[in-house]
């Protein structure tokens, strides 16, 4: 991030987001900042809302994510809106197949040097999750993805930062 002290983000002439470039890389004030800032960009994923009893999930395509009570306010807000949610390529992990987790099987693999790109896909969305280049995995296996429910960010249908 050593763009500048303080950087300006702008689409089609109109200013998006001014602030410090880790602020604007860690807290994006909508879907077009969210995926310009940062290689990969932020996986952005439709998503929507599902009630199982007592449990709350966020859901896009066949992964569910169990909502944590600290999201419980916000996340109720959504039900039955359209939403995008946005995961950051580093803030999946990878793990070896576990039964009752979200496995998807890796589509392809780009090796960065110090780092692999790993591809899945999600229905018609891609996913890309970053691990580092001495895990063996290869093109073709099934794995679990855990994802860090508290770094994921939730933009509206009009592509603007849910707050909470």
């Amino acid at each position: 991030m050593t763009l500048g002290d303080r950087i300006a983000v702008l689409k089609d002439g109109e200013v998006q987001q001014v602030a410090r470039p880790l602020e604007i890389y860690n807290d994006p004030r909508n879907t077009f900042v969210a995926g310009f800032l940062g290689t990969p960009p932020m996986n952005l994923l439709h998503a929507r809302v599902l009630k199982k009893g007592k449990m709350t999930f966020l859901v896009t395509g066949d992964m569910e994510l169990a909502v944590p009570q600290e999201m419980l306010t916000s996340v109720r807000a959504l039900q039955d809106k359209s939403f995008t949610l946005g995961i950051r390529p580093e803030d999946i992990d990878v793990t070896t197949m576990k039964p009752k987790g979200n496995n998807m099987k890796i589509r392809f693999i780009e090796h960065l040097g110090n780092e692999l790109l790993l591809h899945f896909q999600l229905d018609n969305q891609e996913i890309l999750v970053t691990v580092s280049q001495d895990k063996c995995f290869k093109e073709g296996d099934i794995v679990t993805l855990d994802i860090h429910l508290e770094r994921i960010h939730l933009f509206d249908n009009q592509g603007n930062k849910i707050k909470g």
